[in-house]
């Protein structure tokens, strides 16, 4: 990913979630989905995988 950001671009936004998820992938990362979760349930779910 190079340039400047433009996230009203779409386009861009998926590059870059791809390109982050390439390295999640390749670091072995555990990602959690945090949407619909308030802090404490995130908080949780982080303190589960330390």
């Amino acid at each position: 990913i190079t340039g400047r950001a433009t996230y009203n671009n779409l386009d861009r936004i998926k590059e870059e979630l791809a390109y982050a998820e390439e390295i999640f992938k390749k670091l072995g990362a555990t990602v959690i989905n945090t949407e619909y979760r308030s802090i404490e349930e995130s908080a949780f779910y982080i303190e589960k995988f330390l």
